[in-house]
């Protein structure tokens, strides 16, 4: 039998399997039976991924298709066939300099053509401050903080990834985007920057990059988390010596935190920060130069929601403090999972729906299954809510 001989049900579970551009438009051209089969397939894409990256492991899917930065996705048909894409990936490739403005920009009519378009993931260093003018209802964006200044009020923008940045311009943000749910960000200043700006009280979601120009500088981006009262997960790579705490401000809120310091911060100053997130449930201090058996009894102690604690690769910290961990669980009724082995693989054993997979898109506004365990870095761009 032909392979155009199957059954439509069965080429359809074929063609469901094709997630490459490329292959899935040579298909669309053998004839008018796969025409349409074709169209079929596509209609169930919501992701169109752009292969500009090494990183990242392609999940086939039938919501995704990607596709190489070579590829010109500027074809007519295609706003006819992708016609439920909700997130675009136009990253270019790198060294790349691509612009809005320009008439001929590839994929314009694509995007203008996507009428549930809600993401955005473009390069988050350039300026594309006239993004959300074309495309009013994003909800999803990466953008350059430097030109937020320029931006129109966004009630409808909830999740923003930017690169490098100052802490000035964070001041627009509860400005400019009133309803932001999650952000990721770096934030790079030559001296100590405070926050001077409002509060973002509907952001539940943070993931901060903290680099001063001098290792010696003091940071100030723990005292930006305090003006976010509803925050439930937070994400903070640090490399500082020092950061400024207001053990006064507490939030209540905060489930999930992850700490990531690549110089020694003094335990102090990590036990005030601690005393701050009395409800923390999900811990995790990894790379802490300074923490300690002694250390992780003060934290199980003081955070009696806690759950999980992972410390890997802290490497003072031993099997003394596990074997606390258990004796103190045994005594009071407590269950916490505890993980300071730096190779300790058991953690994706006990926390199944905890994903490691590298992917620029996630299905879920889910904090603890698309983040925790993962290197900032290699963090997801969007997190889709997946409520429509």
């Amino acid at each position: 039998m032909l392979l155009n001989e199957l059954p439509e049900e069965c080429l359809l579970l074929i063609f469901g399997s094709i997630n490459e551009l490329k292959d899935l438009i040579n298909c669309y051209k053998v004839c008018s039976k796969w025409h349409f089969l074709i169209a079929e397939r596509a209609r169930k894409a919501k992701y169109l991924i752009g292969n500009t990256w090494t990183y990242g492991q392609k999940d086939y899917a039938l919501n995704r298709v990607y596709y190489a930065p070579e590829e010109c996705i500027n074809r007519p048909y295609l706003s006819k066939l992708f016609v439920n894409l909700k997130i675009v990936d136009i990253s270019p490739p790198p060294g790349n300099i691509i612009s809005f403005n320009a008439p001929t920009y590839p994929v314009l009519k694509l995007l203008r053509d996507a009428k549930h378009l809600k993401g955005l993931i473009d390069d988050p260093s350039m300026d594309y401050s006239d993004k959300l003018a074309h495309f009013p209802n994003l909800e999803m964006i990466t953008i350059n903080f430097e030109s937020m200044v320029n931006f129109k009020v966004n009630a409808n923008v909830k999740q923003i990834y930017s690169h490098k940045g100052r802490m000035s311009p964070f001041t627009w943000l509860p400005v400019v985007f009133p309803n932001l749910e999650r952000l990721h960000a770096s934030i790079s200043d030559e001296a100590a920057a405070q926050y001077v700006g409002s509060q973002l009280r509907n952001l539940k979601i943070i993931e901060l990059d903290l680099r001063p120009h001098q290792m010696s500088n003091l940071v100030f981006g723990f005292q930006f988390l305090d003006s976010c009262p509803a925050l439930e997960s937070a994400y903070i790579y640090a490399q500082t010596l020092s950061i400024i705490i207001d053990d006064y401000t507490k939030n209540k809120n905060l489930k999930d935190l992850v700490l990531s310091f690549q110089s020694e911060i003094d335990w102090d100053q990590l036990r005030m920060l601690l005393s701050k997130y009395p409800n923390i449930k999900h811990l995790a201090i990894r790379y802490n130069k300074t923490l300690e058996d002694q250390h992780v009894i003060h934290i199980i102690s003081s955070l009696p929601k806690l759950v999980l604690l992972d410390v890997r690769g802290s490497y003072k910290v031993t099997k003394k403090a596990a074997a606390f961990v258990r004796n103190y669980s045994e005594r009071y009724g407590r269950s916490i999972k505890f993980y300071f082995r730096r190779d300790d693989e058991k953690i994706a054993i006990d926390w199944p729906q905890f994903s490691t997979r590298l992917e620029r898109v996630s299905c879920g506004l889910n904090f603890m299954k698309h983040c925790f365990l993962k290197e900032f870095l290699y963090l997801p761009r969007f997190l889709d809510p997946m409520d429509d």
